[in-house]
């Protein structure tokens, strides 16, 4: 079995903004060393959007060996607190197998949460969060940070303006529990004897944002409109989390007449760059202890 010389079980975290090349990267180390790819992106956790996400393709699934892509219905929520429970156990598994596990996403609260552990944060249940999901439904992204600001000011500092899922997630648990979430975070509990090797896949940001516009090309040449089209077949609404991906509702807009073809890839490209942005500032900001990487050659765990 694989373990480093202090007794702990090695797992490579590889995180990196979106389009960045880290699925390339991923799959190069894991062949090199055994690794077995497990994912890390809160997106590409679910069925329906295969392409939009950019998830491996069923022929890289095939070559080597990936967990946790494509594992979701629709309407199932996958919180930082779900992901940990299946990764812990796919990290096990995978360990009891004899391979390296190797953590590959651009979700930065997957990854910070994984290395720094998370705090004891109460579930919501469903009924209740049912209750503040259709209370919220129909407000403004604004009016709900409006909200959080004057029920939470710390969370409101901590969590940017026009990130709704955070904002609302949130709100629910200092109306609920009259504490916030982030009172919660600072009391993290890291219970499993992992050894963490963590990298950042380093790209200067004008190549990015050019990697990120052909992709976005490529996306909607393979299919991404039909993609959404038929997840909207299937009636879900913006309380699904799988509704956030980037692209659902520039393509839901265009679909229903509300925008031309042009303008919905624009609006994918110019918002698919802001993401990359937020998520280098998350680098920056929480995950500094990750080191810079190229290729897989700067990759070790021992």
């Amino acid at each position: 079995m694989i373990r480093n010389n202090n007794h702990k079980i090695p797992i490579i975290i590889l995180a990196g903004a979106t389009a960045s090349g880290k699925s390339t990267l991923a799959m190069e180390f894991a062949h090199q060393h055994h690794a077995v790819i497990i994912n890390g992106d809160s997106m590409q956790l679910y069925q329906d959007l295969s392409i939009i996400t950019a998830r491996p393709s069923y022929e890289d699934e095939a070559t080597l060996p990936h967990r946790l892509y494509g594992i979701l219905p629709y309407h199932v929520s996958a919180d930082v607190g779900y992901w940990l429970d299946i990764v812990h156990k796919e990290i096990v598994a995978t360990y009891h197998a004899g391979k390296l596990p190797l953590i590959c996403g651009g979700s930065g609260l997957y990854m910070q949460a994984l290395y720094e552990g998370i705090s004891n944060i109460p579930n919501i249940d469903d009924t209740v969060k049912h209750h503040y999901q259709t209370k919220f439904s129909n407000q403004e992204t604004t009016i709900l940070y409006q909200q959080l600001q004057s029920h939470d000011p710390y969370a409101a500092k901590k969590i940017n303006q026009h990130d709704r899922q955070r904002i609302t997630r949130a709100l629910m648990i200092i109306l609920e529990y009259g504490k916030s979430l982030y009172d919660f975070h600072r009391e993290r509990v890291i219970p499993h004897n992992y050894q963490y090797y963590c990298y950042w896949l380093d790209h200067d940001r004008d190549s990015l944002y050019k990697k990120i516009n052909h992709r976005v090309d490529i996306m909607l040449h393979n299919g991404a409109v039909e993609e959404v089209k038929s997840l909207l077949n299937k009636c879900p609404d913006e309380k699904y989390g799988i509704m956030q991906a980037i692209g659902v509702k520039e393509i839901t807009a265009m679909v229903q007449g509300h925008m031309s073809y042009d303008t919905m890839s624009d609006k994918i490209k110019t918002n698919t760059r802001r993401y990359a942005k937020r998520q280098m500032t998350f680098q920056r900001t929480q995950l500094s202890q990750f080191t810079f990487i190229k290729t897989p050659k700067d990759m070790t765990y021992s």
